[in-house]
């Protein structure tokens, strides 16, 4: 079954490229014991290296749920959930 297609609320065309903004009825993200987490990488091996950013809120839940059970794997435990935010 395919997905279906998601609303154009308004675009913006500067004759290079083009941003739509589209409607999402719902939003994912990652939860520790029940809270929204947001995650930051450093790296030590690399002299000035920049802190990373990822993202933990998606707009669909395959991703969301990928990073959940990464994290869970990478932390032993059960406490990371996936929610879905209206």
């Amino acid at each position: 079954m395919a997905r279906p297609s998601a609303r154009i609320i308004a675009s913006y065309f500067d004759g290079v490229k083009e941003i739509e903004i589209m409607d999402r009825p719902e939003v994912y993200c990652v939860l520790y014991q029940g809270k929204p987490i947001s995650l930051r990488y450093n790296t030590y091996k690399l002299e000035a290296a920049p802190k990373r950013y990822p993202r933990t809120a998606f707009t669909t839940l395959a991703p969301c749920a990928n990073l959940v059970r990464l994290l869970n794997q990478q932390f032993e435990t059960t406490d990371f959930t996936a929610s879905k935010k209206l």
